[in-house]
Formats: structure tokens, sequence, C-alpha cells
């Protein structure tokens, strides 16, 4: 019988490796910007600190999004999103809102810098704790429906270009599933990530979202 050889790991990993060389890197490293880009981020974030908190930890009754810790290509990504329409669109009232914020935004260094100062925040943790029976659920279905892709914890994979889960609001989530599922985002064939969200979204239960939601926020 014909000997059959196991492949290499590291030889099927090589496709993920180089393409990870070309993905967007933004560093938040005080020693590789000057004072006055720190300074500049911080002012840049100013305008944000109202809605999304001071530390980026969000306020779920503006029902805004924490950013604190979220990549900061990912960050870029969506701004450029807003400012250009790709999000935002009719019936997503608090998505029009922040296009009118992002136009703000015109200098790609600003963008840069902004982004990369929200991904250094430190943020505040979990945001609560789930049931066991919801986080049992939730595993199982976030682990067949988005681990692939958002990482085994939730933590992002920017091979995928998939941005972090964890340390999200309840309600951030299940409002941005649902305007995947109902076209509200991820309709634009521009949107080329959105657009795989939008057909995912569509796939999942509305009691699955909840136990998934559930184990997330518990992470």
């Amino acid at each position: 019988m014909p000997t059959i050889r196991r492949p290499n790991s590291l030889f099927l990993l090589y496709p993920f490796f180089v393409f990870s060389l070309f993905l967007p890197k933004v560093a938040f490293a005080q020693g590789a910007l000057t004072s006055g880009d720190i300074n500049k981020a911080k002012a840049l974030y100013q305008s944000c600190q109202a809605c999304h908190g001071e530390q980026g930890q969000g306020n779920p009754l503006l029902k805004s999004p924490a950013l604190a810790g979220q990549f900061a290509w990912y960050i870029k990504r969506q701004l450029k999103h807003f400012r250009s329409g790709l999000r935002g669109k009719e019936g997503d009232s608090l998505g029009q809102q922040m296009v009118a914020i992002s136009r703000q935004l015109k200098d790609e260094k600003d963008l840069e810098l902004l982004a990369a100062y929200i991904e250094s925040l430190p943020g505040s943790g979990r945001a609560k704790a789930g049931s066991e029976a919801g986080n049992k659920n939730g595993y199982r279905y976030y682990q067949g429906k988005c681990g692939a892709c958002h990482g085994s914890e939730g933590r992002g994979n920017a091979v995928f270009n998939a941005p972090k889960l964890t340390g999200q609001q309840a309600d951030y989530l299940l409002r941005q599933m649902k305007s995947f599922s109902e076209g509200k985002r991820g309709a634009d064939k521009e949107d080329k990530f959105g657009r795989q969200m939008a057909m995912m979204a569509k796939t999942v239960s509305g009691q699955q979202l909840s136990d998934i939601v559930n184990y997330l926020v518990a992470r």
C-alpha cells in the first residue's frame, strides 16, 4: 500500500503568511510618532468622545458602540465607508449621524492617527456576564457560524479582515446583524466584506443570534 505523506503544516500556512504581508498596518507606538502626532490624535478623538466615551467604552444610552481596542485598519475602513456612503444609508439613522462626522476627516493622515489612537485605548473589559445556558449554546453557534473568520475567542482576525467582537455591547451586535440581514448594511457591491456578512447574517436564526451575543458579551 503506498505511503501517504502528510503535508507540512508550515507549507499549508504559507499562503496566509504571504497574504498577511499585504495587510494594512497602523501602529500607535509612542516611540514611532512625534509628540505632535500623539497630541493631534487625542484632539481628533474629541469629536468622538461625546458619544463613544473618553476611553472609547461606548454609551448604550446613546446607542454608541465601544471602540477601544478595535483594529485600526477596521476603524479606518468603516470611517471611509461612512464617508463614501457605503454605510449610513436610508433607514439607518444612527449610521447617518456617522456619515456627517466622518466627512470632517478629510486628511488621510488624520484618519490614520485617529484609528491608531482608538486601537491604543485599553477599553473596559467584559460588557456583562451572560447566562450559563446561553454561553454554552452561544459557544457552539459562534464556533459554527463566526469563529472561522472572527477567531475562536472573538478577538478578530486580520488575515480575513474580520474585526474584534469581544468587549462590545449586546445591543450594538444585535443591531448590526439586523442591519446586515435587512440590507441596510452590506448591500453595496463595493462593500466586499459587508456583503459576506450580509449573506452570513441571513443564516442565523433569532435564538442562535441571541445565544451568540450572550456568549460574546461574556468574553
